[in-house]
C-alpha cells in the first residue's frame, strides 16, 4: 500500500481592504469622527438610514443605542424618528416683530 499524503485545504487568500479584524456588526453601523466621537446609524425597515440623534463619547454608548434600536425592530416597536420642525411664525406674529 502506498503512502499518501493528507489533504491539505487551500484557503484563497482575502482580497485587501475591508473589515481585516474577521468582525462584523450584526445590525447598524458606527464610524469614529475626527472628533474621537462615536456616530451610530442603521438602516430601518422603511429602508432608509437614520441616524442616531446625538454623537457618541464611547463606542460601548454607541453600541448600546444601536442594540436598542434593534430590539426596537425585532419586537415591532420600532418607529421612525419624526424630525422637529420650529413652528412657522403667523403672519401677525411676523408683522408685530417687523
Amino acid at each position: 500500500m502506498a503512502n499518501l499524503a493528507p489533504v491539505v485545504p487551500i484557503r484563497p487568500k482575502r482580497a485587501p481592504g475591508g473589515n481585516t479584524k474577521g468582525t462584523r456588526r450584526r445590525f447598524g453601523y458606527l464610524r469614529k469622527l475626527p472628533s474621537g466621537r462615536w456616530q451610530a446609524s442603521y438602516v430601518g425597515p422603511d429602508g432608509l438610514r437614520h441616524n442616531a440623534p446625538v454623537t457618541f463619547e464611547t463606542k460601548g454608548d454607541a453600541t448600546t443605542w444601536l442594540d436598542l434600536q434593534s430590539a426596537a425592530v425585532t419586537t415591532h416597536q420600532w418607529r421612525p424618528a419624526t424630525p422637529e420642525k420650529p413652528a412657522a411664525p403667523t403672519f401677525t406674529a411676523y408683522a408685530e416683530e417687523w
